[in-house]
């Protein structure tokens, strides 16, 4: 029993929408699911030489640097954690083949002070990290979308000079002063060279706006619908909505499209608020990027929504 103070890098991942998804499946489809996720999870993660301390239920995390010191372990962390991301297209394609739903992960990597060890009682121990290096961890998590590898200020300043960037967030955190500056990271180079494909971000006009019902999500759980709003750009990874109601950035929703009786079409997008724009009009434009997709609805996505 007992521990340390080390500098390690951690690795926390999360399904996006997977609670939902599960919902409906059968329990047998579900196990399948999980299993062929976390199977190629735990492999990539251990060819990388990570400690994978937890898996609950769809999220892992995992740290580099203990009880092996590795000098590279901010580097080694980012390589593996866009590795897990680029095998999520192989597990989709098996998913598609089975007819089982797609899945997205958010995977955010950070560095810093823990403590590690032996954690635990006499009856049942656990070596384990604690501190609030792995609290950063899971908050800097929750801001990775779909297909993201999101990496804190203190691991991008070990790894500048080696991993290639697309954008640079700010964000407050609960409990943490003032803004976190967030790096998303798209590839890493040698001795670990790896990029993920580009992502299909552009957004095309649709040639008549969609009605869609939003609900906000607050620590998972459904709140009441907001006012009326229009999808009216779309892209594989995102929508452009028209809103009467004003969102925050960065909050989680559950959208709908609308029939033309103004029904609800079967299956749920889920998604985060990643910019809002206020109109001359009252209303708000609200960039919408997709956690979660249904197989049925992400398959029309596939087709051209119209001219851009």
């Amino acid at each position: 029993m007992g521990g340390e103070i080390r500098e390690v890098s951690l690795i926390m991942s999360d399904l996006r929408g997977f609670t939902a998804i599960i919902a409906e499946m059968d329990p047998e489809d579900v196990i399948i699911f999980l299993n062929r996720y976390l199977s190629r999870m735990i492999a990539i993660l251990l060819d990388h030489r990570a400690v994978i301390d937890e898996i609950l239920g769809d999220g892992i995390l995992a740290f580099f640097g203990a009880p092996e010191p590795l000098e590279d372990h901010p580097a080694r962390a980012v390589a593996c954690a866009l590795s897990m991301q680029a095998a999520m297209d192989g597990i989709n394609a098996e998913n598609e083949a089975d007819g089982l739903p797609r899945l997205a992960m958010g995977i955010g990597v950070n560095t810093g002070s823990v403590v590690v060890g032996n954690i635990g009682s006499e009856r049942r121990t656990k070596y384990s990290v604690v501190g609030s290096d792995v609290n950063f961890a899971s908050r800097l998590e929750a801001f990775a979308l779909a297909g993201q590898v999101l990496i804190s200020a203190a691991t991008f300043s070990r790894v500048s000079d080696l991993v290639e960037v697309d954008k640079v967030l700010t964000a407050e955190m609960k409990g943490l002063p003032g803004q976190a500056t967030l790096y998303d990271v798209r590839g890493i180079s040698a001795p670990y060279p790896i990029r993920l494909p580009d992502k299909s971000e552009k957004l095309k006009k649709l040639p008549e706006r969609i009605g869609v019902r939003i609900h906000r999500l607050k620590d998972k759980i459904i709140t009441d619908a907001t006012g009326r709003a229009w999808v009216t750009h779309l892209s594989d990874t995102a929508a452009q909505v028209t809103s009467e109601d004003a969102l925050e950035a960065w909050e989680d929703l559950r959208l709908a499209f609308l029939d033309d009786n103004q029904e609800p079409t079967p299956g749920h997008i889920y998604g985060k608020v990643t910019r809002v724009t206020p109109l001359k009009d009252g209303r708000f434009e609200v960039l919408v990027s997709f956690t979660s997709v249904p197989a049925e609805i992400y398959r029309t996505f596939r087709h051209d929504p119209g001219p851009a």
